[in-house]
């Protein structure tokens, strides 16, 4: 399924985001600019839809939600802060 919102493909290669930094053939789905990618081969079966809604509801819909300086602000906070628990 590839439309102007969400991909899924097999894996990141047939994507064509094998050379994107950040991304790795490890990668379950990722955000880039407002469109969700997911690859299959690496979601485990019955995470299909967590990954999906953590994808799209969490940095599309955040984004809707809180405005993209905002969101910014706050993935930049919650990076830091992680980065501290570790």
């Amino acid at each position: 399924t590839n439309n102007e919102r969400v991909s899924i493909t097999a894996t990141v290669a047939e994507a064509g985001l094998g050379d994107v930094a950040g991304i790795t053939d490890k990668t379950q789905g990722v955000v880039i600019g407002d469109k969700a990618y997911l690859f299959t081969d690496n979601i485990q079966a019955g995470n299909e839809l967590g990954i999906f809604l953590h994808e799209v509801g969490t940095h599309i819909g955040m984004v809707n939600l809180v405005g993209r300086p905002n969101y910014n602000y706050l993935t930049k906070k919650h990076s830091r802060n992680r980065k501290s628990y570790r």
